[in-house]
């Protein structure tokens, strides 16, 4: 994934801050809903890695509390960008894209979201 999508997602995102605050819930409760709905199996309920599918997935997911850590939090939106939209490899560990079934805006509110839980 080149620089330039990165960029555009990033763009995009800021452009969707606008329609996520007018929604009526704050992006972060709705990235929540996103995570419970999309990420909570194998990351876990506390995103530490330790989803109910862990033991039938051949790779170990990554602790998200663990992401980004010591760095500032934008860190994390580039993560999640490119975990979810377009590199299938991060830090090593591999997982299903979900380009297909997340909107750039669930994605934004899925980092905004991840941003509360790391240390």
């Amino acid at each position: 994934m080149g620089k330039k999508f990165v960029l555009a997602a990033v763009t995009g995102c800021i452009a969707l801050l606008g329609s996520v605050a007018s929604a009526g819930t704050s992006p972060v409760e709705q990235g929540k809903s996103v995570y419970e709905s999309r990420c909570l199996h194998c990351h876990g309920e506390n995103a530490n890695g330790k989803g109910l599918l862990i033991e039938h997935l051949k790779v170990t997911p990554a602790d998200l509390t663990m992401m980004c850590m010591g760095q500032n939090k934008s860190c994390v939106t580039d993560r999640v960008l490119k975990a979810v939209l377009g590199r299938h490899e991060v830090g090593g560990k591999k997982m299903p894209l979900l380009k297909d079934y997340l909107s750039v805006e669930e994605v934004y509110q899925l980092s905004e979201y991840l941003k509360t839980k790391v240390k």
